[in-house]
Formats: structure tokens, C-alpha cells, sequence
């Protein structure tokens, strides 16, 4: 036994584990980058320089974090409530308006409407001539109830407002003259020397008013009498 002063008794040096049971916690400091489910394991990396310790129950848990920080429990359960605020949430999608549509209908809509689609004269004529089919013919009669050949021309481009001579030779005269190649619904088709007219429907036929005892018809330019008393075609302009 020495005399003098008494030594402390050595402490045992504290083991580096924790006692079974037990978790060792690392501070952690969680912010929205971090955040994870709670339950879910936290690796290292979420603890920034801190070293996530594991005990004989497992990984550190999100749950671990919210029990043993109280510190910091507060701005846990906030991101929790954001994220699962985020998942419920229901993007409303806009209503349409009903007077809404695309740019192309919006230019359709500012554009102004078509015009009114007019028949040509030469088809008002032709019209005329065909509406007349069935009247009887009479010498110099001009319509409405009957014709005679030139008075169904006369008539039938009056109806269309324009005016051209009365008699056959007078139209055969004053119009200009046109090959029977190119002979359009609404010519004037001449035969005997102009002394008879018809006025031409296309596709080979015309409407005639042929003689006393006759009435309007349709005839084609085939017909034995037209293809051999043939004289020529004017055009109305």
C-alpha cells in the first residue's frame, strides 16, 4: 500500500455498441429533397455527413426519425400532409367554352360567306327553252303559250335579260358566228339557210319549235332534216 495521493479508480471504457435493444440515432436534418414515405428505410445519403447506424432491429426508419427528433416532428408531419395533399389532389381540366373553337374555324367564321351561286345565262336560257317543251307552234307567236322558232330563241334569252333580234335571219345576222364543233348549251343552231333556228342543249340535241301542226320538242342534230339543211351556229354574248 503506498502512501500519498489515492488514485481514481479507472472507468471502463464505454463499448462502441449499443446494448442489445436499443437504437443509436443520427441527427438528421430532413428537408423536402429528402422526405421519403414514412416506413420506408433511410440510407445514408439522407443523413447528409452523419452515418445512419443500424441496430439488431434494422435500418433506420422515417418512423425512428418522427419518435426520437421531436425537435423537427412539427416539419416531418408538413411534408408528410404536402405529399399526400399532392397525391389526392384533382387537376380540374378547364371547361370549354361552347362558343370556343380552333384558330382555323375562328378564321372561317371571320371570313365573309360565299357568294350565292348564279346559273349562267346560257343555262337560265336553256331552262327556259326546255320548260317550253310540249307548247304548240304558231307563226310569229313569241310565247308564253306557244312559238314560233325564232320567238322560242327570243324568248328563251330574255328570260335570261338578254335581248337579240326577233327573226331567225335578223340573229343568224347579228351574232357572231361559231364552227358546229364548238357548240355550247345556249348557241343558236340555224338550218335552210337561216330560215329556221333552234336553240342547242348540248350533248347533240336542241329544242325546236318545227312548223304549224307541231309542237316544242327536243330533237338531236342527227335527225336526217337538221344534219341535211345544217347552216350554221352563232353565240349569244
Amino acid at each position: 500500500m503506498t502512501h500519498g495521493k489515492h488514485e481514481k479508480p479507472k472507468r471502463k471504457p464505454k463499448s462502441k455498441h449499443a446494448r442489445p435493444g436499443t437504437k443509436t440515432l443520427a441527427v438528421v436534418t430532413v428537408t423536402a429533397a429528402t422526405a421519403v414515405a414514412p416506413g420506408a428505410a433511410l440510407a445514408p445519403s439522407y443523413f447528409g455527413a452523419a452515418k445512419a447506424e443500424t441496430t439488431s432491429s434494422g435500418s433506420l426508419t422515417v418512423s425512428d426519425v418522427a419518435n426520437y427528433q421531436p425537435s423537427w416532428r412539427t416539419e416531418f408531419n408538413k411534408l408528410r400532409e404536402s405529399a399526400t395533399a399532392k397525391e389526392q389532389a384533382v387537376v380540374p381540366v378547364p371547361a370549354i367554352p361552347a362558343h370556343t373553337t380552333s384558330p382555323s374555324a375562328i378564321a372561317a367564321i371571320k371570313k365573309p360567306p360565299p357568294e350565292p351561286v348564279t346559273l349562267s345565262k346560257a343555262t337560265i336560257a336553256v331552262s327556259f327553252a326546255l320548260g317550253q317543251i310540249g307548247k304548240p307552234y304558231v307563226w310569229g307567236a313569241t310565247g308564253p303559250n306557244s312559238y314560233d322558232c325564232s320567238g322560242l330563241t327570243y324568248a328563251a334569252w330574255a328570260a335570261a335579260g338578254i335581248t337579240i333580234p326577233r327573226v331567225s335571219y335578223d340573229q343568224y345576222s347579228a351574232l357572231p358566228h361559231i364552227s358546229q364543233n364548238e357548240l355550247m348549251p345556249g348557241d343558236l343552231v340555224f338550218f335552210d339557210g337561216a330560215e329556221h333556228v333552234g336553240i342547242y342543249i348540248g350533248a347533240g340535241m336542241l329544242i325546236d319549235s318545227p312548223h304549224t301542226g307541231a309542237d316544242v320538242e327536243k330533237v338531236s342534230l342527227s335527225n336526217s332534216w337538221f344534219a341535211a339543211n345544217y347552216y350554221g351556229a352563232a353565240r349569244v354574248q
